[in-house]
């Protein structure tokens, strides 16, 4: 999550609802709905979960300021905030260690492909980095040409610059006699 929205990139996306994970604060009830701002550690989202039925008003009675919750929304809200279908205080705390792994794995792996695509076009003549039909630079989002990386190798084919072959060098250091296993009695 982003402040104070979803990003551009989950605003586009084809799904419909999503299941977010964070912190209530800033909890506001009154007759028809409760508001709050849900907190997942990267970013703040604003949300309203209205009250239609008794069971409705019980689920959002048991939400206080400064808990865990597991929340499903619509990703297009009306007035600019999400409207959340479902609002579960979170059970069990592996969801929270969970989550935040998956926040660090996104991380990663958005700025990895960044990455290549920039290492990747450094190598690339110009004329190749436009779409020929509309003279306009291609973008990350955009599939367009991009040649091969020139760093992708096998572990079984690369070789060191002796000549070793890497396969034979990871098993050499497994028949080592140091690493082999010896029991010793007491």
């Amino acid at each position: 999550m982003t402040s104070p929205s979803l990003p551009s990139m989950a605003l586009k996306s084809p799904a419909l609802t999503v299941r977010l994970l964070g912190l209530i604060l800033n909890k506001a009830e009154s007759v028809a709905d409760i508001s709050f701002t849900l907190d997942d550690g990267t970013g703040r989202i604003d949300i309203n979960r209205w009250v239609n039925e008794f069971s409705d008003a019980n689920e959002v009675a048991a939400i206080q300021n400064g808990m865990y919750v597991r929340v499903d929304a619509h990703m297009k809200g009306f007035q600019g905030k999400r409207h959340a279908f479902s609002v579960r205080p979170v059970t069990d705390f592996n969801d929270i260690v969970l989550h935040f792994i998956e926040c660090i794995y996104v991380h990663f792996e958005t700025g990895l492909k960044a990455l290549a695509c920039r290492e990747v076009q450094k190598g690339v003549p110009a004329w190749m980095q436009t779409n020929p039909i509309t003279s306009t630079p291609f973008s990350n989002r955009v599939k367009g040409y991009h040649a091969p990386l020139t760093n992708q190798s096998s572990a079984f084919s690369s070789t060191d610059r002796s000549g070793n072959d890497a396969y034979n060098l990871v098993l050499g250091v497994f028949q080592e006699p140091a690493i082999l296993h010896q029991d010793f009695v007491c």
